[in-house]
Protein backbone atom coordinates (compact mmCIF):
# COMPACT_ATOMS: atom_id res chain seq x y z
CA UNK A 1 0.00 0.00 0.00
CA UNK A 2 1.53 3.59 -1.02
CA UNK A 3 2.41 6.11 1.52
CA UNK A 4 -0.47 8.37 0.50
CA UNK A 5 -3.05 5.86 0.17
CA UNK A 6 -2.35 5.45 4.11
CA UNK A 7 -2.37 9.61 4.50
CA UNK A 8 -5.00 9.91 2.85
CA UNK A 9 -7.19 6.92 4.99
CA UNK A 10 -5.86 8.81 7.90
CA UNK A 11 -7.07 12.27 7.06
CA UNK A 12 -11.09 10.96 6.26
CA UNK A 13 -11.01 9.23 9.39
CA UNK A 14 -13.17 11.30 12.22
CA UNK A 15 -11.41 13.50 14.44
CA UNK A 16 -12.20 11.30 17.36
CA UNK A 17 -10.29 8.11 16.41
CA UNK A 18 -7.03 10.19 16.21
CA UNK A 19 -5.54 9.06 19.40
CA UNK A 20 -6.71 5.83 18.59
CA UNK A 21 -4.76 5.86 15.19
CA UNK A 22 -1.88 7.96 16.54
CA UNK A 23 -1.35 5.23 19.56
CA UNK A 24 -1.69 2.40 16.89
CA UNK A 25 0.81 3.74 14.31
CA UNK A 26 3.33 4.79 17.33
CA UNK A 27 2.91 1.11 18.22
CA UNK A 28 3.52 -0.38 15.02
CA UNK A 29 6.22 1.62 14.13
CA UNK A 30 7.45 0.58 17.67
CA UNK A 31 7.12 -3.19 17.12
CA UNK A 32 8.39 -3.03 13.24
CA UNK A 33 11.74 -1.42 14.23
CA UNK A 34 12.55 -3.90 17.48
CA UNK A 35 11.07 -6.86 15.19
CA UNK A 36 13.38 -5.30 12.50
CA UNK A 37 16.52 -5.02 15.07
CA UNK A 38 16.01 -8.44 16.06
CA UNK A 39 15.74 -9.72 12.57
CA UNK A 40 11.91 -10.52 13.11
CA UNK A 41 10.37 -8.75 10.77
CA UNK A 42 6.33 -10.18 10.05
CA UNK A 43 5.78 -13.06 8.14
CA UNK A 44 3.92 -12.79 5.04
CA UNK A 45 0.84 -14.36 7.38
CA UNK A 46 1.56 -12.00 9.73
CA UNK A 47 1.57 -9.26 7.03
CA UNK A 48 -1.58 -10.93 5.60
CA UNK A 49 -3.84 -10.90 8.43
CA UNK A 50 -2.79 -7.44 9.09
CA UNK A 51 -4.17 -6.50 5.80
CA UNK A 52 -7.06 -8.39 6.00
CA UNK A 53 -8.22 -7.00 9.66
CA UNK A 54 -7.67 -3.40 8.26
CA UNK A 55 -10.14 -4.26 5.45
CA UNK A 56 -12.62 -5.85 7.59
CA UNK A 57 -12.37 -2.42 9.16
CA UNK A 58 -12.44 -0.39 6.47
CA UNK A 59 -15.52 -2.72 5.33
CA UNK A 60 -17.50 -2.96 8.50
CA UNK A 61 -16.15 -0.04 11.13
CA UNK A 62 -18.54 -1.03 13.65
CA UNK A 63 -16.57 -4.22 14.18
CA UNK A 64 -13.29 -2.55 15.58
CA UNK A 65 -12.25 -3.09 18.93
CA UNK A 66 -12.22 -0.04 21.41
CA UNK A 67 -8.80 1.16 22.25
CA UNK A 68 -9.06 0.33 26.20
CA UNK A 69 -10.20 -3.31 25.40
CA UNK A 70 -7.30 -4.05 23.05
CA UNK A 71 -4.90 -2.32 25.01
CA UNK A 72 -5.69 -4.14 28.45
CA UNK A 73 -5.94 -7.71 26.32
CA UNK A 74 -2.06 -6.74 24.53
CA UNK A 75 -0.71 -6.18 27.99
CA UNK A 76 -2.19 -9.04 29.43
CA UNK A 77 -1.13 -11.70 26.74
CA UNK A 78 1.88 -10.25 25.21
CA UNK A 79 3.62 -8.01 27.84
CA UNK A 80 3.37 -4.29 26.09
Amino acid sequence: MEKALVIRKINQMPDNLMGIVGEFLDRLVQGYELGFKQGNELSETEKQEILDALAEYDAKPETGVKWENLKAELTTNHAL
